[in-house]
């Protein structure tokens, strides 16, 4: 039985598919193709291995194409989450939505439009360039008219209603009881991917680094009633965005807090026990710069657990990093790049990047946090 919970999901969504095809230029290959008599057994049988296909002409003509089918479907991941074999969006954002399709819809029309008046000049075109095997492409050419149908971008809008057949919805209960799992994987996901071409391993980032994250807060804001923790997790991505320069390279301690903060992104597990941690009172900034609590640590001889008070130097807790970037694994001790031991207590460590900065922070402090994470050596 659908509960009431789910049906408020429901109202606040409006499910979204796309139907966009694209012609994929190959015909399948034949024996014919390659000199072979088709009655003889030259070749396996095509239950065991098939022949693959021919390309009819340069895949590089379709680019135009498929690049604004792969922009559509970006930017539905970046407004919705999948839902449905489409994407479930806010109701709100309808009519932003469908103006941005039906600007797709319109490039895609005039990519293929350019397309197939120089399709038969394609086609000789790669020809020529495949002399040997321009009997084989020229046998398996369509016309003009026949491809156009092959082509095609629309999209449908409904909305999503149970039947109150308990039987009946039981598949539509589990999607829509999965959709805040799902909106966190698909943060985390992106955050990944930025992480990876933008933050890995880098002692300094341009301002554009920053354009990854804003569709990430934006997706966390629209989408917050599918999971109560993103819109305090949307709050901490405007927060360290505060806490940084709006122009120039980023990089110190604002590009460590910046590192910690994607090590919370990219992690659904990890998300959704920093948005608890929101939820329940502590602030972004102690998240994304330290916490003032008493933390435990090893120290770097013994690995014995010692607590680390609130009376920590203050020159400590100017460059003490995030409790993001703790269990993120981005810290590791400045006397050791040996792995910590397997089972982490929460820290108030240090990150280092590059040996220079090791030397600026051996005497800040001389013990060994353990974390919840890789070594430093295998993230950077």
């Amino acid at each position: 039985m659908v509960t009431t919970e789910q049906y408020r999901t429901l109202d606040q969504i409006l499910a979204v598919n796309t139907s966009i095809s694209i012609w994929s230029a190959r015909k399948k290959l034949t024996k014919e193709d390659l000199g072979i008599d088709p009655e003889s057994n030259e070749l396996p049988p095509e239950d065991i291995a098939s022949l693959g296909s021919k390309k009819l002409c340069d895949p590089k003509d379709l680019t135009e194409i498929n690049t604004i089918k792969s922009k559509a479907i970006r930017y539905l991941d970046s407004k919705g989450v999948r839902f449905l074999g489409g994407w479930a969006i806010s109701l709100g954002l309808t009519d932003e939505v469908i103006l941005k399709l039906k600007e797709y819809q319109e490039e895609f029309n005039e990519a293929l439009v350019a397309f197939l008046e120089q399709y038969e000049e394609k086609i000789e075109k790669w020809i020529e360039d495949h002399p040997d095997w321009g009997y084989m492409i020229r046998k398996a050419i369509e016309p003009a008219e026949e491809v156009r149908r092959k082509f095609g971008f629309s999209w449908q809008c409904y909305k999503v209603a149970p039947t109150d057949n308990t039987t009946v919805d039981t598949g539509l209960e589990d999607e829509i009881d999965t959709l805040g799992d799902t909106l966190y994987s698909e943060i985390a996901r992106v955050a990944e991917k930025a992480w990876e071409s933008s933050y890995k391993g880098k002692s300094e980032v341009s301002q554009r680094a920053l354009r990854p994250l804003r569709p990430l807060r934006d997706k966390l804001n629209t989408m917050a009633f599918l999971n109560p923790s993103a819109k305090p997790l949307a709050g901490m991505i405007d927060a360290a965005f505060a806490s940084i320069p709006s122009s120039g390279k980023i990089s110190g301690k604002d590009l460590v807090m910046l590192q910690g903060l994607l090590n919370i992104l990219k992690d659904p597990k990890s998300l959704e026990e920093h948005g608890n941690m929101l939820l329940e009172g502590q602030g972004p900034e102690d998240i994304l710069w330290g916490s003032s609590q008493p933390v435990l640590a090893y120290t770097s001889t013994d690995n014995k657990a010692i607590s680390i008070e609130d009376e920590t130097p203050d020159e400590y807790d100017d460059d003490a990093p995030s409790l993001g970037m703790v269990q993120g694994g981005l810290w590791e001790s400045p006397n050791s790049l040996h792995p910590a031991p397997p089972k982490p207590v929460a820290v108030s460590p240090v990150c280092v990047d590059q040996e220079e900065e090791i030397e600026e922070v051996e005497d800040i402090h001389k013990t060994a946090p353990v974390y919840d994470g890789p070594s430093m050596a295998s993230l950077f």
